[in-house]
């Protein structure tokens, strides 16, 4: 196997000394999770792909303590501790920034998912790519249709969640109902999914629901996931979710929002 001249500077810049012998690290997850730490270390801010995982191992421990990069990505996804993600052009890792020697988790400012619904959203992407180009001529689903792309999201949600309700209405705001697309009884969680379209129509969208969603108190966290294949949000992408994210008060009821727009 021919390793890049990448995967060589990166090799290179890991100090190898401040870490566990590879070969001594059983799970192949915590062996993966060595190498980003000892990247994330040297100052390496870059996201990292299972085929350049891979590759760092081969050089470091050789190929029998490595693995495929399709087995590192799944031991990276189900790794216990928290591996911090990337839907790039492919899926890619890195290990969370420490500072003083602690590990710092992502703070989503609306207040912390849990990790599954992270997941479903970062690689949502690649699920949809693989529906939009089906084998042997069969028929695809047009996923410019909102909601085609909704139905899919709540089937992933049904197959990872126990209670899982759908087309959930909200109370009347300013005169209207709104449908929340999914609540996830196991977290007290609503769900609202918005294929991308432009940044102020997204924006007033959003400020409209938030407020109506405030006001149910069986729901503690909205994710709002706005999907966005075209890239008409990238470049403000990170403005957006810092903006939209955040606590709201209704009537002594805390409602804790994250906003989150993938692939970015």
């Amino acid at each position: 196997m021919k390793i890049s001249d990448e995967v060589k500077t990166l090799h290179e810049t890991i100090n190898w000394s401040k870490l566990r012998d590879l070969r001594e690290v059983e799970p192949l997850g915590a062996r993966v999770a060595e190498v980003l730490k000892g990247a994330r270390d040297a100052g390496i801010d870059d996201f990292i792909s299972p085929t350049q995982l891979n590759q760092i191992i081969r050089v470091q421990a050789g190929k029998r303590y490595s693995s495929t990069p399709s087995n590192i990505s799944t031991a990276l996804q189900k790794f216990s501790e928290f591996i911090e993600k990337r839907q790039l052009e492919s899926l890619k890792f890195r290990f969370p920034q420490t500072t003083g020697g602690q590990r710092q988790m992502p703070h989503a400012p609306g207040g912390e998912l849990d990790d599954r619904l992270l997941s479903i959203c970062e690689g949502f992407h690649r699920a949809i790519v693989h529906l939009s180009h089906r084998r042997k001529g069969r028929a695809v689903i047009n996923f410019d249709d909102e909601y085609d792309v909704q139905d899919v999201f709540g089937t992933v949600l049904k197959c990872s969640y126990k209670d899982v309700r759908d087309e959930e209405w909200s109370p009347s705001y300013a005169g209207k109902a709104a449908r929340i697309d999914f609540v996830i009884g196991d977290t007290r969680t609503a769900t609202e999914l918005k294929r991308a379209r432009s940044q102020q129509q997204i924006a007033d969208e959003l400020i409209i629901d938030i407020a109506r969603y405030a006001q149910r108190s069986d729901v503690d966290r909205l994710a709002c996931f706005i999907y966005d294949p075209d890239g008409f949000l990238r470049r403000d992408a990170a403005q957006i979710e810092k903006d939209l994210s955040g606590d709201r008060i209704h009537n002594g009821h805390k409602l804790c929002v994250t906003v989150i727009i993938r692939p970015k």
